[in-house]
């Protein structure tokens, strides 16, 4: 669930503001939104070469779409409602049923925490979400914190795959420590839905963002994270030390992801 300082923001910001880029930053229109816009994306939902906008609203567990006219503009936001109880942070385009129409991929982390996927029509409008439900104690990423999320093909079947860092706060609180925090890969089925998740071998290393690249060139996607763990010290006000770090897993282009360099730093969290 949201925190309540985080809700209270959202309820007051409902618009979505465009700047536009010439030669100096210029305040362009704005559009009403619903409550908590955390997330947003453009893609070309209509297949008519504009970019449109698509905004996740957690606080109302909706999603807007905005259908760019291609002068700046767009059209009337069109709201469409998500799983009850559904607090979206993320949101990516793709193709995620094998349809050739660019679908709507998100998150909600709440009461009944599952990955969904808005089919796209081809035309701007979305049929109803096709969900993935997750562990009923599983919190999607770090709460508001979006990026915890990478997409791409890491099997090689043509389908696309999800590698995500997932809280348990059954083992502490998700605010207060990271003990909880384990990495996993979800491979999808190609209709919208996944398989059930593999946990990635971190050692002792507690995740906390998450994105694929293919660091090595050799044409297989890997995965890069960054993560903390706790050093069992503390600061003096008694919150823990923790040694934070870069981390790079290679793929080997199966769904499998081996242990690659670690870069180091430390960090202290209160």
């Amino acid at each position: 669930m949201a925190r309540p300082f985080l809700s209270a923001i959202f309820s007051l910001v409902s618009t979505v503001v465009l700047v536009a880029q010439t030669a100096s930053l210029a305040l362009g229109p704005t559009y009403p939104s619903q409550n908590g816009p955390v997330a947003i994306i453009t893609a070309d939902f209509n297949a008519d070469g504009k970019p449109d906008l698509a905004v996740g609203n957690v606080s109302s567990g909706t999603v807007s779409i905005l259908l760019g006219k291609g002068d700046g503009t767009f059209n009337a936001p069109v709201v469409y409602s998500l799983t009850p109880g559904c607090e979206v942070n993320f949101l990516y385009a793709a193709d995620f049923n094998q349809d050739g129409k660019i679908d709507l991929f998100g998150n909600c982390f709440s009461v009944a925490p599952a990955f969904f996927v808005l089919p796209g029509r081809g035309d701007g409008t979305f049929a109803a979400p096709i969900t993935t439900p997750l562990p009923t104690s599983a919190l999607v990423g770090f709460e508001e914190l979006t990026g915890q999320m990478a997409i791409g093909d890491f099997n090689g079947d043509g389908k696309l795959d999800l590698a995500a860092v997932l809280f348990d706060p059954t083992t502490g609180n998700v605010n207060a420590t990271l003990e909880q925090a384990s990495g996993y890969v979800f491979l999808g089925r190609g209709d919208g839905t996944f398989k059930t998740g593999v946990p990635l071998a971190l050692g002792t290393e507690h995740p906390l963002l998450i994105t694929s690249a293919d660091v090595k060139a050799d044409g297989i996607t890997d995965l890069v994270l960054s993560t903390a763990r706790n050093t069992g010290t503390t600061n003096a006000d008694g919150t823990p030390i923790y040694a934070g770090a870069v981390l790079v897993l290679f793929g080997d282009g199966k769904a499998n992801f081996g242990l690659g360099p670690e870069f180091a730093f430390s960090i202290s969290l209160h």
